[in-house]
């Protein structure tokens, strides 16, 4: 392989061929379900994304693709405000390329031949990919990224981590999982999986008690009326929060060309005064997750007795764990704690460094976000 890389901006799409193929290969493990694929780039980055078309910046060498990083275009409503922001995300560079690589050409936006944007693949193309974006009035970029490229954007590349976010990943592990993880533990496994069992019918029939019988959670998508009208209820005045009327949810879960949702709808009376979207896929190591990825309710739902039906209702799954993200200064976060799960890390939440960004960590303003408010999952 050359040690030569050259920049291309691929917003065109015209190498997402090429791009997919080159994550699947050095990212994605055979024994995980697919993450990337040529329609995966298009239904994110392409004109049918609501919020408009994205950008995706690559890296070159011998006519293959070495590096990604791709920002989508995202629909937000910030203090009941509407406007389009970006997510920054697809950041990969080829292991070798990073350790032999150099560019072509220098970046414009730095002359320095030994500055981090024209020494990093990574840098350089997550400069390059935000400058298109800004320069197209994206005032918004945010991102939750990984332990590799958090310090380089946060101390290289421009970006803050947005203190105020206080958004944390919550896990169920199941006996499956608690076997996995604690093989001592594995002579116990039929004792385990029937006190599961036991724990989350005695819940079920408890929050039905507490909360009455005229709510009722089926597994249905509801309708794009519905959703319109919930949403409608539901937009918050202020805060930071992607759109969620019937075209996101139909975008987002319904249009995805790789991943099967179930959605979960929920009624007083008949009326949908809630949903939730979930998704089960094989994770690393060919285990098996459950992902709570999104739900948009209203006050009087009992979230908890929401989350113990979804657990009801994938009982004979074979799940080792269920996981999710939710705000630890909403109630989300404790009807959750109610209902088996365990607070584990907080998710870094960054922003690039604009006045409009910075101007979201003055006051105490509440992030509505979640694990599907990501493309990852």
């Amino acid at each position: 392989m050359s040690e030569i890389w050259s920049f291309i901006s691929d917003d065109s799409l015209s190498l997402v061929d090429k791009t997919a193929s080159f994550l699947m290969g050095e990212f994605c493990s055979s024994d995980v379900d697919p993450i990337w694929s040529a329609e995966y780039f298009h239904w994110k980055l392409g004109p049918v994304n609501p919020a408009g078309r994205g950008y995706i910046s690559l890296a070159i060498a011998d006519n293959r693709v070495v590096g990604t990083v791709s920002i989508t275009r995202k629909r937000l409503i910030i203090d009941g405000n509407e406007c389009i922001g970006g997510e920054l995300g697809d950041g990969y560079s080829s292991v070798v390329m990073r350790q032999i690589g150099r560019p072509e050409n220098l970046s414009q936006y730095d002359t320095n031949p030994n500055s981090y944007i024209n020494k990093s693949i990574f840098g350089r193309l997550a400069s390059e990919t935000r400058a298109r974006a800004e320069a197209d009035g994206i005032s918004i970029i945010y991102g939750t990224p990984n332990k590799n490229s958090f310090p380089r954007l946060t101390q290289r590349l421009g970006y803050f981590d947005s203190k105020t976010c206080n958004i944390k990943s919550f896990v169920h592990p199941t006996y499956r999982g608690i076997t996995l993880i604690y093989p001592k533990t594995h002579s116990l496994k039929s004792t385990l999986k029937i006190i599961e069992a036991c724990s989350v019918v005695f819940l079920r029939n408890l929050n039905k008690i507490w909360c009455g019988r005229n709510c009722t959670i089926e597994a249905e998508a509801p309708s794009p009326v519905e959703l319109d009208e919930l949403w409608a209820r539901l937009k918050p005045v202020s805060g930071f929060a992607l759109i969620r009327d019937a075209k996101y949810w139909c975008h987002r879960y319904q249009e995805h060309p790789l991943a099967k949702y179930v959605f979960f709808a929920v009624r007083e009376s008949g009326k949908l005064c809630g949903i939730v979207v979930t998704r089960l896929y094989t994770a690393l190591n060919g285990r098996r997750h459950l992902a709570i990825l999104e739900w948009m309710t209203e006050e009087q739902v009992s979230f908890s007795r929401v989350i113990i039906e979804i657990l009801y209702f994938f009982r004979n799954a074979e799940i080792d764990l269920f996981h999710c993200y939710a705000n630890t200064s909403t109630k989300d976060a404790s009807e959750l704690m109610k209902s088996l799960f365990i607070s584990r890390s907080r998710i870094p939440f960054i922003f690039a460094d604009t006045p409009m960004a910075r101007s979201l960590q003055s006051n105490c303003r509440q992030f509505d976000f979640h694990l599907g408010s990501t493309d990852a999952v």
